[in-house]
């Protein structure tokens, strides 16, 4: 998370993508309670995330579930590198 936020700053942006690392799906209401902040600022930064191909979405039932992409996981290995 540290590695993040020095690339990013301390924000939802670097707390999503820090959240996403486990690999495990979260849904976008469940995503905003654990990191704290609200359904809309959390929502607002995932379709950008999206946009940006950082972020892939999956239909499991009736949620939709966020993953990293493959393009969000080279960019957090990338970022982790420069401060290995």
């Amino acid at each position: 998370l540290l590695a993040l936020r020095s690339i990013l700053g301390a924000n939802i942006r670097a707390e999503i993508l820090y959240k996403l690392l486990t690999g495990a799906g979260i849904a976008v209401k469940k995503l905003s309670n654990e990191i704290g902040y609200s359904y809309s600022s959390v929502y607002m930064e995932v379709l950008s995330l999206k946009r940006n191909g950082l972020l892939s979405e999956k239909d499991e039932g009736r949620y939709h579930k966020l993953y990293l992409s493959a393009k969000g996981t080279t960019l957090i290995k990338n970022i982790n590198s420069l401060f290995a």
